[in-house]
């Protein structure tokens, strides 16, 4: 035979070599729709990620982020998370050495300021003390930054636009200075030299009328103050009131005699009102209490910065504390009298502080050893 034998193969053996010969393409067709119902199934499943009835155990990956955040765009890093606040270092121990320089005590007195600051943010102690740390670092914007925020959750301290004024005088803004002040005069009038504060500020800005009427009135324990007669009289002068200018100024040297610039100004006023003997005894006085204050000026400039800090910080540990006991920690109100006593050794108030509490505490031995230091202290002293 020339054909190929398979041409006669019985009709039932050629009908089962062909079904035999299409399972494995039915069985390719069925793997296909399979996989393709599988791709569909995936499809559907990620456009309605997250929607009610989703399975609980679907946790976004790596790559998608945390729920809420949607994906960097491609192309596009993702932001960087912001670091965690640096928490303020802890109070050193009495026996940790004590900071040879400036700027290390001032590190010091900052964290202790923010150390307490932190704690009770809404403590006006707290607020005070981190803002004369800052003060004397001469950082007054950092000042002012402690009391806005307080002002802001508590707009009825009047102390604290009275020091944002201060903070604006000595920066030379009087407009913002004057501004705080009357928000502080409005809310108490009583503060010290308030009233002879808004009124140098509003003259520096040439609104004398409104100093007269700021100045002019009997307000609060400091209407009789020197400050204020002094500053009424420059506004008397600047009004042609020489009289008056004169009156103001005595009462101003009657009070304070050292006050030099009250003597300046009457020899002013003495020499508008015709009245020259007068006049040169005042700027006699004047120059001669001027001198003094250029020596002592002097002086202060020769004194140990350092020692004068070191003092300072022993202040603010002792201030520290009394806020720590008030607001019932012992422990901490311990631990910053103990330092404040070690930064000055010369400062009795941590050590009357810490023989209270000790006392109070029933810890009669420990009591006893500071209050013998505490009468070494004052012998040394000659108190």
């Amino acid at each position: 035979m020339t054909k190929d034998r398979r041409q006669y193969r019985p009709p039932h053996r050629r009908e089962a070599k062909g079904r035999a010969a299409a399972r494995p393409r039915r069985r390719l067709v069925a793997f296909a729709l399979l996989l393709g119902a599988a791709v569909i199934g995936l499809a559907i499943g990620g456009t309605f990620r997250g929607v009610p009835g989703a399975r609980p155990d679907q946790r976004p990956s790596a790559a998608e982020g945390p729920p809420g955040r949607a994906p960097p765009p491609p192309g596009e890093k993702p932001s960087a998370v912001p670091p965690a606040p640096v928490p303020p270092a802890p109070v050193p121990s009495a026996l940790a050495p004590v900071p040879d320089t400036y700027d290390a005590l001032k590190q010091e007195g900052l964290a202790a300021g923010a150390r307490l600051l932190e704690r009770y943010p809404d403590a006006l102690d707290a607020v005070d003390l981190l803002g004369r740390v800052y003060t004397e670092a001469g950082d007054l914007v950092a000042a002012a930054r402690c009391w806005k925020p307080f002002l802001e959750r508590h707009p009825e301290y009047a102390e604290g636009y009275y020091r944002l004024g201060q903070y604006a005088r000595r920066e030379g803004n009087d407009e913002e200075a004057v501004r705080c002040f009357r928000k502080a005069f409005t809310l108490e009038p009583t503060l010290p030299d308030l009233q002879a504060l808004l009124g140098r500020c509003l003259m520096n800005l040439d609104r004398v009328e409104e100093a007269l009427a700021v100045l002019e009135p009997d307000v609060g324990p400091s209407r009789g103050g020197a400050v204020r007669y002094a500053q009424l009289g420059q506004a008397y002068l600047r009004t042609q009131q020489h009289e008056k200018a004169k009156q103001a100024f005595q009462t101003a040297v009657e009070i304070t005699p050292s006050y030099t610039g009250a003597y300046y100004g009457l020899s002013k006023a003495c020499t508008n009102l015709g009245q020259e003997e007068e006049a040169k005894k005042h700027l006699e006085s004047f120059h001669k209490l001027k001198a003094q204050d250029t020596e002592a000026a002097r002086e202060k400039v020769k004194q140990d910065d350092v020692a004068r800090v070191r003092r300072l910080l022993s202040v603010w540990y002792t201030d520290a504390g009394k806020l720590y006991l008030a607001k019932d920690d012992p422990a901490l109100a311990e631990a910053h009298w103990l330092r404040a006593a070690a930064v000055c050794p010369d400062n009795t108030e941590p050590l009357r502080a810490l023989a209270d509490l000790y006392q109070r505490q029933g810890k009669a031995r420990r009591a006893a050893e500071v209050i013998a230091e505490l009468r070494n202290v004052i012998a040394r002293q000659g108190k």
